[in-house]
């Protein structure tokens, strides 16, 4: 079990972190990366962590119909506030007019424009993930980039748009705001985007019994960005 009030100490950490390794986990290989060669003569935590690295489409972005929705909400929006009820045939009238405001509106779009944003998301990103300790806050972080098939990052404001829409709103009604920022990856000092560790031993208090902290942390934490976590997993505790 982890430690009490939903922290987790670093030798627990390393030792979930073997087992969340051998997990049969499908399409996702993860591995050990280790630092200690950077201080050989002191024992610090942290410098020890697992990473992976998937093909994701994003949920959000995956369909023309999603692009389609958005444009005639931004372009054509609400067209009639139902407040009274009119006869039926007034109301074939109503939405005949409507459905030529929409071809109207879309007449005017620029069709590089709508191949461009389809292209945009539908294509598939290489997500980096990398799963360190956190000594300050006595938990696990989660760090990751999200790269095009040219190798350009992707920027936060990106980031934060492939993100489903039910997490997005989950992490800011709890938080009060975006829940990923970007900053350097304390290993590799490059920028990466991670997710803000501050109320993962307040939410990870439901799980005081679990045989894994890391594996029960990161079925709440993975979806959110890309890898879903099979139940099943954990049943080979």
């Amino acid at each position: 079990m982890s430690t009490g009030f939903g922290v987790l100490e670093w030798e627990k950490f390393l030792q979930d972190l073997q087992v969340f390794k051998k997990l049969p986990w499908k399409d996702t290989e993860w591995t050990l990366e280790d630092h200690t060669d950077m201080f050989p003569n002191i024992k610090l935590p942290g410098l020890i962590f697992l990473k992976t690295k998937k093909w994701v489409l994003p949920e959000n972005k995956k369909c023309e119909q999603n692009l389609t929705t958005n444009l005639q909400e931004s372009k054509v929006g609400k067209k009639f506030d139902n407040e009274e009820k009119e006869k039926e045939k007034e109301k074939e009238k109503e939405k005949e007019k409507d459905e030529e405001e929409i071809l109207e509106t879309f007449s005017d779009l620029d069709e590089e424009e709508i191949e461009d944003q389809n292209t945009y998301y539908q294509t598939p990103l290489s997500i980096e993930y990398h799963i360190l300790y956190s000594s300050t806050y006595s938990c696990p972080v989660l760090y990751f980039n999200a790269y095009r098939s040219d190798g350009r990052t992707l920027s936060q404001t990106e980031i934060w748009e492939i993100i489903p829409q039910k997490y997005r709103k989950e992490f800011e009604k709890e938080t009060n705001f975006h829940f990923i920022s970007r900053k350097e990856h304390p290993l590799l000092e490059l920028p990466f985007f991670f997710v803000h560790p501050c109320n993962t031993s307040r939410f990870m208090q439901n799980y005081y019994k679990t045989k894994n902290y890391l594996l029960s942390w990161f079925s709440v934490i993975g979806p959110a960005v890309g890898v879903k976590v099979p139940s099943i997993l954990f049943t080979h505790l």
